[in-house]
């Protein structure tokens, strides 16, 4: 008995990692396509982080209040971006994140899943504890593709609501930037991305039992509303170290690191800051995760059914 489990697991292992190129490439595919739909969120969000509100109110006050206001100024957010540069430029920078997100999603998703089973028992089942270190292991491993989109897409959108000169092309601002200058904020970037990924995809293996049950399938529309359950929780969340990254990747950043730019913060504009964005943040993350989850799980079914 104990040689038949052995086996089982061995082949479950042995399969894991002869999927990684495939499951490589779906993830790509999900991300472009899941990131094209709601990209304009993207836009919104990193005009709400980057500005910069001064407050002189106490801090008791002013979080409760600085939180609110920060959330409902995406109308005049959107206004001031299409009156500024017109519809073109709630996609300013989609560029760079549609290069970028193809490896990030395609290493995010593969990974999660090869830890995941690789972590599994022999019944081809993963702990709660073992998601959780799967999907940090995977968030870990995507910022390698993560740093360099997200720093490019933002010196995009903060040069343009700057009112300074549009960067002419990506090659043009790989150029300007070098790799040092891609990599800025990756440590905020790992400490965003790790304990997000970790919240998010142990969450998502949760949901996904509970809504499957004893079913031997998941139902497809379960795979899309865990991914979007999972990715709101997460997003939100993750939101300050979110915060504290696009300041420091802004055009002319004023912080040294994630501290000082912690603390000034803090003190100038008050810990409602810290949330500035949770809403577009939220609502970029989760559809994008759903539609995400959801296209890559269909490309994995299908071609499961045409391997059988």
């Amino acid at each position: 008995m104990t040689e038949i489990t052995s086996e089982v697991e061995r082949k479950t292992k042995t399969t894991a990692l002869g999927e990684l190129p495939q499951n490589i490439l779906f993830g790509g595919l999900a991300g472009v396509l899941g990131t094209s739909i709601i990209f304009p969120l993207y836009t919104i969000k990193t005009n709400l982080q980057s500005s910069h509100s001064h407050y002189s109110y106490s801090t008791t006050s002013r979080t409760s209040l600085a939180f609110i206001s920060q959330q409902w100024k995406i109308g005049s957010v959107i206004r001031s971006i299409i009156g500024r540069e017109g519809w073109k430029g709630m996609y300013r920078g989609l560029t760079p994140t549609l290069l970028g997100v193809a490896p990030e999603k395609a290493i995010k998703l593969s990974v999660n899943d090869m830890l995941s089973s690789l972590l599994s028992d022999e019944q081809g089942k993963t702990s709660f504890k073992n998601s959780v270190i799967a999907g940090g292991g995977a968030g870990f491993c995507q910022v390698i593709a993560t740093c360099p989109m997200e720093m490019m897409m933002i010196t995009f959108q903060t040069r343009a609501s700057q009112g300074q000169t549009a960067v002419p092309s990506v090659v043009h601002l790989a150029q300007e930037l070098g790799i040092r200058g891609m990599y800025k904020g990756l440590l905020a970037t790992l400490c965003r991305d790790v304990p997000f990924s970790m919240i998010f995809f142990s969450t998502n293996a949760q949901l996904k039992q509970q809504f499957q049950g004893s079913s031997e399938t998941l139902d497809i529309s379960y795979v899309f509303l865990s991914g979007i359950s999972a990715g709101c929780l997460a997003a939100v969340l993750s939101t300050p170290m979110d915060v504290i990254k696009t300041r420091l990747q802004s055009a002319n950043s004023p912080y040294r690191g994630i501290i000082d730019c912690f603390v000034r913060t803090l003190r100038e504009e008050g810990l409602g800051k810290f949330f500035s964005g949770s809403i577009a943040r939220a609502c970029i993350v989760s559809p994008l995760f759903g539609i995400a989850l959801l296209f890559y799980e269909i490309q994995k079914r299908l071609a499961s059914s045409l391997d059988n």
